[in-house]
């Protein structure tokens, strides 16, 4: 399948949900934007590079910035992702069981630092980094990914403040109930998918908040120092590095496992009855608890895919530059984390139609941004502003 044509389509596909959801606004900030989300897919990092690559003024472009609101960047986010996602879903809930099962459908959620140093940014604080294992500067991002096959959709971020009473918590709590509400009302079964999470958000509010939304099936992590006690037993409660250490491990056809794993119908003074499940993960001990999930193979199957909200991190950082801009103002922090989300758009519609992986879509964008620059530019259809590609020349000055 021929990359070009297949990026001229997305592109265009592009401009009109940009108009779609904007409608309102002046026909250059769809313009704008359009610019640098397509730029970002070829290495322009920043909106100063942009302009300067393309001949543009930057403070046109910073001021076209400012006339989008906090809730036009919302509404952008959810009309573009959350179309997707129930796209994906309804082909996915109309298939057998069995073809659920392979899917691997899983919300997961975790929170990742964008590194970010000045006085002038929004949101910014000191933030445990679980990549560097230290605090670091920068802004806290909570988010829930979708993982439906070889999809992995982002559905819902909020962004961390020092100055807010809300925790983690409640900003997960709310992202839940905006997918829960429209799910619900788009058809979507969401009793079926589950919802995982990290030790760090294991919090018996919170898993009774998504449950009763409908989501039956809830896995969380858990710490070694966690206590339960066996189900129908009267032995004493003990730490879960006792109850399910490596000695505790089993394997056998009855467990459906390829890997050594521990079960546990467990009774928790925190959690009431939860199913303890632990498995060896870089030569660590690690456990987790589950809720509305009875069988051991499908703990490890969900546990197994909560990785690519991690993964989802990387690719951002590292494919997209997250983290490279740098707006002013709450509406600019949600900009500079939107429009590398935007890019990440433009790569899953590419990964769906050639079947290619993220790092080879760039490596090809950046090659063709080498032979057919200018068919590139004509595709995106700028009305409001003129291109003209610098020399090389003139980069260097």
């Amino acid at each position: 399948m021929c990359l070009q044509k297949e990026y001229e389509r997305i592109a265009a596909m592009l401009r009109i949900k940009f108009a779609k959801e904007l409608a309102q606004k002046d026909p250059a900030v769809v313009d704008v934007l359009v610019i640098l989300v397509m730029s970002l897919l070829m290495g322009w990092n920043t909106p100063s590079e942009v302009a300067e690559r393309l001949g543009l003024s930057k403070n046109e472009i910073y001021g076209t910035l400012k006339n989008l609101t906090l809730h036009d960047w919302h509404d952008l986010f959810s009309g573009i992702f959350e179309d997707v996602a129930i796209r994906a879903l309804r082909e996915a809930q109309s298939q057998s069981d069995s073809a659920w099962s392979r899917l691997q459908v899983n919300l997961a959620f975790d929170d990742s630092v964008v590194r970010r140093w000045g006085q002038l940014l929004s949101y910014l604080g000191n933030w445990w980094s679980g990549q560097f294992h230290r605090v670091l500067p920068g802004q806290d991002i909570v988010m829930g990914v979708l993982r439906i096959g070889d999809q992995v959709i982002p559905l819902g971020f909020r962004i961390m403040s020092c100055l807010s009473k809300k925790r983690r918590h409640d900003k997960v709590a709310a992202i839940v109930g905006d997918l829960a509400a429209k799910w619900k009302q788009a058809g979507i079964e969401i009793r079926r998918i589950p919802v995982s999470m990290d030790a760090g958000y294991t919090d018996s509010n919170l898993i009774a908040t998504i449950r009763n939304l409908g989501f039956e099936k809830v896995l969380t992590g858990a710490k070694s120092s966690y206590v339960a006690r066996p189900d129908r037993s009267k032995k004493p409660t003990a730490p879960l590095k006792d109850l399910l250490g490596r000695d505790q491990m089993k394997r056998g056809k009855e467990w459906g496992c390829k890997e050594r794993v521990g079960f546990l119908k467990a009774i928790s003074p925190t959690f009431g009855k939860v199913r303890v499940c632990s498995r060896v993960m870089l030569g660590k001990v690690r456990w987790v608890l589950a809720f509305g999930i009875d069988r051991a193979c499908e703990i490890v199957r969900i546990w197994q895919s909560h990785h690519w909200v991690e993964e989802f991190f990387k690719r951002m950082k590292h494919l997209l530059s997250w983290g490279s801009y740098r707006l002013k103002g709450t509406s600019g922090a949600h900009a500079s984390i939107e429009i590398p989300l935007l890019a990440y758009f433009v790569l899953l519609e590419l990964q769906q139609r050639t079947g290619a992986t993220f790092a080879r879509l760039r490596r090809a964008i950046d090659q063709l941004a080498l032979i057919a620059l200018k068919d590139m530019l004509k595709s995106w259809s700028i009305e409001n502003f003129e291109l003209n590609i610098a020399s090389p020349d003139a980069l260097l000055r």
